[in-house]
Formats: structure tokens, C-alpha cells, sequence
């Protein structure tokens, strides 16, 4: 039987993921860039949960900080990670500082490539992460780490 995530945890995340897309949403509209949401399955199987502008893919990320950003190189299931999706684009909703900053997603997935250390508990950074119980692979970094991969920023 695959991981299933508890009912709270997941009721929680989607809560969190919804408020971020509206927020993406409505401050992309605001600043006259076009921004349609794509389909549940859409955003499931390429990892795109907008479309801005001439239809640029774009996968957002909620509700992070800049003293934790978690990238998915395998979900939970074991299956290729959020950065191995099909979006130009991967936008984290910092709420620390109040802006979504743009990265380039293949600029991601060749920075992760360094990591090879397993980490021993959730609080390390630069090091591959596993919940028990699940097959996601996950690294954790900091804001100033991407910098260098960073196309846009947009405060709200």
C-alpha cells in the first residue's frame, strides 16, 4: 500500500496551497500579467499550476520562508519530484518577506544535483530528507542559496 498522508495534514497543505494560488492569482492580475489556473490533473501529472503571461508554465509553491525552502527532487510516492515537472518556472510564495520570487526550474534541478548526504533529522539542511513511511526525497535550503538561479521577483 502506498503512503497516504494523514486527512489533517493534507487538509491543511491544500488549505495553505489554495490560499497561495489565489494570492498568485489576483497579485499577477493586479500588475496586468494574464494568469489561468490549470486542471487538478494537470497540475498532478506535469507539475504546472498556472500559466502566465503567453502561457509560460509556471509551479508554485506555497507558503514558504526564507530560512526553509523544501525542493522535491521525488514525491511521495517515489515518483519524480516537483522539479522534474514540465513548468519553465518555479515560484515560491515567501511570506517572510511578501513577494513570489521566480527561479528557473532546470537552474534548480542542476543545483540539487550536488547533494548527496542523507540527512539524520528534519532540521539539516543541503542533504536528501525522508519522512518514514514515504518515498519523497526532499532538500532543504535557504532563500540567499537560490539567489543565483532568481529571474523575478514580485512583492505584494
Amino acid at each position: 500500500m502506498a503512503w497516504q498522508p494523514k486527512d489533517s495534514m493534507l487538509t491543511h497543505n491544500v488549505k495553505k496551497g489554495k490560499l497561495s494560488e489565489d494570492k498568485f492569482k489576483k497579485v499577477m492580475e493586479n500588475i496586468g500579467i494574464r494568469c489561468v489556473k490549470t486542471s487538478q490533473q494537470y497540475d498532478k501529472y506535469y507539475n504546472i499550476d498556472f500559466f502566465v503571461g503567453n502561457k509560460t508554465p509556471v509551479d508554485l509553491k506555497g507558503s514558504k520562508t526564507t530560512d526553509s525552502i523544501w525542493l522535491e527532487k521525488r514525491n511521495i510516492y517515489g515518483g519524480k519530484g516537483s522539479l522534474f515537472g514540465f513548468a519553465k518556472y518555479m515560484v515560491m510564495d515567501l511570506v517572510d518577506i511578501n513577494s513570489f520570487v521566480f527561479y528557473n526550474r532546470l537552474d534548480l534541478v542542476k543545483y540539487i544535483r550536488r547533494f548527496k548526504d542523507v540527512c539524520t533529522d528534519r532540521g539539516q539542511y543541503y542533504c536528501i530528507y525522508t519522512r518514514p513511511g514515504n518515498k519523497e526525497q526532499i532538500i532543504k535550503v535557504r532563500e540567499h542559496d537560490l539567489r543565483p538561479y532568481e529571474q523575478f521577483r514580485i512583492q505584494y
